[in-house]
């Protein structure tokens, strides 16, 4: 990644590819399975004013994101494994104008409209088995293709090449009540062509009792669309759903933030609404393993703490805790914590070292089969080296000690997924 600023302009450039082999598709694992992406971003930025009362600004940017994955579907005792994944290339463009004006009375005003075009391009498939006369994917050995074939113009993919354009208006008021109560009130309007259009509001009370204690109390909404895959999706694996509707949420969170010149933490009680959740299901039709339904509506709620001692200049250690206080959506987590630390060795020299712990998860698959993963613990770390004023190189791990654990999924049969163990990375900067 780059970025360039210069006087009122910006630029950004974004690149990544990874693979993968040997991972978990929908239907399992395969040291046939593989996946190949990559990202491109480049974005722009200009500021039109900047004084004491006024800011204006316009970006534009672009994404492009290409995948080719194949991965195992069917075993055959007689003839070789069935495999099948996209071709698929996506752009999303997005204009936005964004303005910020201080009134007279001290109210700040925020708003802004944004366009924003999300395009499937293309919609191939990845197979080992085809027929090219009739265009289908068709499981019999004369129609076996020694291996993996692409075919970019899959009529059964044709619905996929869709384009989401949507346009938005939102704004934001901020109201110094008094000295010590600060009131936000916003809203935004989102309008998807063709599929959905809502208004999300947002409110929000910030209080200062004091110079160390703080409390905010907010309210939001929000909005997801269905995207093209779980819209119309036609393969041997899923099959998609046109008569989708949004994922909806309500968060309402209550706030208490604590800061001295050592330390800093907060509280977080937060309760969730959820509608009209999107979720993948087993599917009876005999064209597809999977589909997507609004399979449910749902309330969590839970808390969430955070801590920061700085001791000194050089040593500093945070902590994070999270609980939820009914059973998460999904079999997961419903408490886990970490603490980090870090130590300036040196001016040029700083060691890190972080602890997740994850709780215990029990739950019974679909198929009956019992899953339990046992509490445990992930250390981490890192060592940076600061080179000289523009330039530095730090060594990440991840699992440093190996430890062996499994992560709960429905799709595997006994439900169990087995965690990556140890993991490093190096990673250079360069500032100019």
């Amino acid at each position: 990644e780059a970025g360039v600023d210069y006087k009122k302009l910006q630029l950004r450039a974004r690149y990544n590819e990874t693979s993968l082999d040997e991972f978990l598709n929908l239907a399992g694992y395969s040291k046939q399975n593989q996946h190949n992406s990559d990202n491109t971003f480049v974005g722009i930025k200009y500021n039109w004013i900047n004084n004491d009362k006024l800011k204006l600004d316009s970006s534009y940017s672009f994404t492009k994101h290409n995948i080719s994955s194949a991965g195992l579907i069917a075993t055959f005792d007689d003839i070789p494994d069935f495999l099948v994944g996209p071709a698929w290339q996506t752009t999303d463009s997005k204009f936005e104008t964004e303005l910020s004006y201080q009134f007279d009375n001290q109210w700040q005003l925020a708003a802004g409209i944004e366009y924003s075009e999300a395009k499937q391009t293309e919609a191939g498939v990845r197979t080992s088995y085809y027929d090219f006369d009739s265009e289908q994917i068709i499981i019999d050995p004369a129609f076996e293709q020694q291996g993996i074939v692409s075919v970019m113009d899959f009529p059964e993919f044709s619905s996929l090449k869709f384009t989401f354009e949507t346009l938005s208006a939102y704004g934001q008021l901020k109201i110094p009540s008094s000295d010590a109560l600060t009131l936000f009130i916003g809203a935004r309007y989102d309008d998807v062509k063709d599929i959905d259009s809502k208004l999300s509001p947002r409110l929000a009370g910030v209080y200062k009792i004091n110079s160390e204690h703080t409390v905010k109390l907010q309210y939001g909404e929000s909005f997801r669309t269905p995207v093209t895959n779980e819209l119309f999706s036609n393969d041997d694996v899923t099959i998609g759903n046109p008569s989708l509707r949004s994922e909806s949420i309500k968060t309402t969170e209550l706030v208490w933030h604590y800061k001295t010149s050592e330390l800093q933490a907060n509280a977080v009680l937060f309760y969730n609404e959820l509608n009209d959740f999107i979720n993948i299901e087993p599917t009876l039709s005999d064209d597809a393993l999977f589909t997507f339904t609004n399979s449910f509506n749902t309330q969590n709620s839970g808390i969430e703490l955070d801590s920061t001692w700085q001791s000194s200049k050089d040593f500093s250690i945070t902590g994070t805790y999270t609980q939820y206080f009914e059973d998460p959506i999904n079999a997961s987590f419903k408490r886990f914590a970490s603490i980090i630390s870090s130590y300036n060795l040196s001016d040029s020299w700083q060691v890190s070292l972080n602890l997740l712990w994850r709780d215990t998860v029990e739950v019974s698959s679909e198929t009956g089969a019992h899953f339990k993963q046992s509490a445990y613990s992930l250390l981490g770390g890192s060592l940076k080296w600061q080179l000289n004023n523009n330039s530095q190189l730090m060594l990440k791990a991840e699992n440093l000690l190996g430890k062996k654990y499994n992560a709960f999924d429905p799709r595997i049969d006994d439900g169990a997924v087995a965690g990556t163990t140890e993991e490093l990375s190096l990673h250079y900067q360069f500032n100019f």
